[in-house]
């Protein structure tokens, strides 16, 4: 069947146009697998995931050469007509990509780069060379180290970008700027639900390094050796003590995080990373990696004071040589050296779900049942563990931050850049089971960005058409403002109440009971035992 003939192209043309027509016409459109629908100068993309036969630089060099409603909807036809707009009429043009988790944001932001990327191989004469080899690498780089496996999608970002690709009169790129906005999920580094998995590059190291990297890293080939890369399982010693569940493989191939490793690394080396300084990228990982096996039990002084020490103090000390680090000043550091005299927080944390199952090593290597009576979830060892999280999330926010840099400075044009074409990709929705104040500010984020598309999209064309007098029957649109405003605007917003309580240094049940006296219809304050 044709393209033509299956639904309509384009969703404006739906006679009556409603909800159910609409759906309807996405549907068939579909199980056809024509993922692609206009609704105007808009494209809807729906995620097939699994793989399309859809994208090729024979099928760029298409869209480019005629106008974009002359061809089937595709995310080429609107990256090249963006791309046309730079260069034919000398303005700056950004193409927004939104949906909620899952939806394909991630690849659709990969597609529109590509494409740009072609284009301007096309407009320059040397496809791939240059800026856009270097474009291409730092994409490469990012997804490493940015992307991560959730139970909605084997890749999927974990923080918003902003990629300006700046093009010369020619319409070839001659450098860009990317912008991240510290949203990165640092969370992820050391706490990964069941299904899930951590950031490629931790996977990809250990799959792809050889022998000898390896052990001059002091790792082990099998990720289910480290903490921080298994999923959520029982306690040991409960009556269900299955072993972790296997979170889901990224790639489907069994062997792909070794061939993108090698990947990885030659895009580093594209980005002008030294031997030196990758050698150092790749000791920070190891160092996540063994400092996140390290756990934590209280100790009880003689004098009757309670403290806490670290349990398997071999992973530390190697952890420690990995990065110059004095094993001791760490250990104090985090509170559980034997004269720690760091108080705890006034109200730890009630549960720690990321802290429940030991390591395999740790399993293998108790005598007597050792391993079933340990429990680090006493006071102070709670209180040590958190740290030690805390250092990892920190440490692997500033290795972002750093390539983030590098990228920068990679990707940097030279003089007589004219405008430039953005590609914003930001944060889906997401409601998890494990929820934090990283989690609040990440869906803050997208609700601002999703006002802004509605502003600049919906509302203004809904009022130029008023204005002209046509017959139109409005169309209820989101208020995405409101929801943000509830976080930000005025002094009794959440975020304000919040930062009122951090100053104050008061419980959470004060911070509670201000957000229910104010009332306000879209805040539900919760008991603070459902935060923990």
């Amino acid at each position: 069947m044709a393209e033509d003939e299956v639904g309509l192209a384009d969703a404006v043309l739906l006679a009556p146009l409603t909800e159910d027509s609409f759906l309807h016409n996405l549907h068939v459109r579909y199980k056809r697998d024509i993922i692609y629908t206009y609704v105007g100068n808009a494209l809807i993309s729906v995620n097939p995931c699994r793989p399309l036969p859809l994208y090729s630089a024979d099928l760029v060099r298409t869209y480019l050469a005629r106008p974009p409603y002359l061809l089937p909807p595709h995310l080429y036809a609107i990256t090249a007509t963006a791309y046309r707009w730079v260069r034919d009429r000398n303005e700056s043009q950004c193409i927004v990509i939104t949906g909620e988790s899952g939806a394909g944001k991630t690849e659709a932001a990969r597609v529109c780069l590509q494409c740009a990327v072609v284009a301007g191989g096309c407009a320059g004469g040397a496809a791939g060379g240059g800026a856009a080899a270097t474009l291409v690498a730092a994409g490469t780089l990012l997804e490493a180290f940015g992307n991560a496996a959730t139970a909605r999608n084997h890749n999927a970002s974990r923080f918003g970008k902003l990629l300006d690709i700046e093009l010369d009169f020619k319409g070839e790129p001659i450098g860009g700027h990317l912008t991240h906005s510290d949203l990165l999920e640092k969370e992820r580094v050391c706490f990964v639900s069941d299904g899930e998995r951590n950031f490629h590059v931790l996977y990809q190291l250990l799959a792809g390094a050889d022998a000898q990297l390896l052990k001059r890293l002091k790792l082990q080939r099998s990720w289910e050796a480290y903490r921080v890369l298994r999923g959520r399982a029982p306690p040991a010693g409960s009556e269900d003590a299955s072993p972790p569940l296997r979170p889901p493989p990224g790639p489907a191939d069994p062997h792909a995080d070794r061939d993108h490793f090698a990947f990885t690394k030659a895009a580093m080396k594209t980005l002008g990373l030294s031997a030196a300084e990758c050698g150092a990228v790749l000791r920070i990982l190891a160092f996540i990696l063994k400092l996140g096996n390290v756990r934590f039990e209280p100790l009880h002084h003689i004098d009757g004071s309670i403290g806490a020490r670290a349990h398997h103090e071999l992973e530390l000390r190697d952890a420690c040589a990995l990065v110059g680090v004095d094993p001791d000043t760490l250990a104090l550091a985090l509170g559980a050296a034997p004269d720690a005299t760091v108080p705890p927080p006034a109200a730890p944390p009630t549960e720690a779900p990321h802290e429940d199952e030991c390591s395999v090593e740790e399993e293998e290597s108790s005598v007597g049942g050792e391993s079933e009576a340990w429990s680090e979830w006493g006071e102070w060892g709670e209180w040590a563990a958190l740290r030690r999280d805390r250092v990892l999330c920190a440490l692997y926010s500033r290795l972002f931050n750093w390539l983030v840099r590098g990228v920068n400075a990679a990707l940097r044009g030279a003089a007589g850049g004219r405008r430039s074409l953005g590609i914003l990709d930001v944060y889906g929705l997401e409601s998890l089971a494990h929820n934090s104040l990283e989690r609040l500010l990440i869906n803050y984020a997208a609700e601002r960005v999703h006002a802004a598309v509605c502003t600049l999209a919906l509302r203004r064309q809904q009022e130029e058409y008023a204005r002209e007098g046509l017959a139109w029957t409005p169309l209820p649109l989101t208020d995405h403002e409101a929801a943000a405003d509830a976080l930000d605007a005025g002094p009794d917003c959440v975020l304000a109440a919040l930062r009122d309580a951090t100053l104050r240094a008061a419980p959470d049940s004060h911070f509670i009971q201000r957000l229910q006296r104010r009332r306000h219809p879209r805040v539900l304050p919760l008991p603070p035992d459902r935060f923990q």
